[in-house]
């Protein structure tokens, strides 16, 4: 039996609340987070810098 474990659970009912107020359609999701971002002064999402091919990692 696998251990419940209440943060997950709270995450899944948070995603769950989320994905229903916008009828499962990630495009509005994603665009209601991109709005509230460019409303506050803290950023919600963002993308990590990506390493280029040129820059290879030193052995």
């Amino acid at each position: 039996m696998k251990r419940r474990d209440p943060i997950i659970e709270e995450l899944h009912k948070l995603r769950e609340k989320i994905g229903r107020a916008h009828d499962f359609d990630v495009d509005r999701i994603a665009a209601t987070i991109r709005r509230h971002e460019a409303e506050g002064d803290k950023t919600i999402v963002h993308d990590l810098p990506r390493r280029s091919a040129r820059h290879k990692k030193a052995s």
